[in-house]
């Protein structure tokens, strides 16, 4: 372009910074979950207005959805161990992906006093979950087996309306 004559020419630019995710886990970094819908937390800076999160390190299928710092996501139906990917993006830049991954153990229905039900722990950190239906308020046995005395055997029993209740495990030979 030729400008003739005397005068000052204007020019606007906008400078934009691209999206930087600096962290991303699910359910706030914890090793299992017994449910599909989990939360996404992240942090980023740069002002990112859209998310975009799969189970795909492609992101097949997968949509940008307006940004969220804890967006929700529902995991796949299969059990097993899930990884999701997450990035960002703005009107500059989309960022780096970044994964987490999380145990997905849905839980075992029981009924107390029912014939028992075994699940398989085979990894370090795993976890079963298991849901129990009573008819009547009282006093139940949940037996939850160690191999040996030295082996770890944490069990928590969540009730209805959020109510917890620490089992105090007894030893028996």
């Amino acid at each position: 372009t030729e400008f003739s004559g005397w005068g000052d020419i204007t020019v606007n630019v906008t400078v934009s910074q691209p999206p930087i995710l600096l962290w991303m886990n699910i359910n706030s970094g914890a090793a299992s979950t017994p449910s599909r819908s989990v939360i996404l937390t992240n942090y980023c800076q740069g002002g990112p207005t859209q998310y975009m999160a799969s189970e795909s390190p492609s992101f097949s299928g997968a949509a940008w959805l307006t940004y969220s710092a804890g967006p929700a996501f529902t995991l796949s139906s299969n059990t097993g161990n899930k990884t999701v990917y997450f990035k960002v993006k703005n009107a500059t830049a989309e960022s780096a992906m970044m994964m987490d991954s999380i145990q997905y153990s849905p839980p075992v229905p029981l009924t107390v006093n029912a014939p028992p039900i075994t699940n398989s722990i085979s990894a370090p950190q795993e976890e079963d979950w298991y849901a129990f239906t009573v008819s009547a308020t009282g006093v139940y046995t949940v037996v939850a087996p160690r191999v040996t005395l030295s082996d770890a055997c944490y069990v928590v029993v969540f009730g209805p309306n959020s109510y917890t209740a620490t089992i105090i495990p007894t030893l028996t030979q």
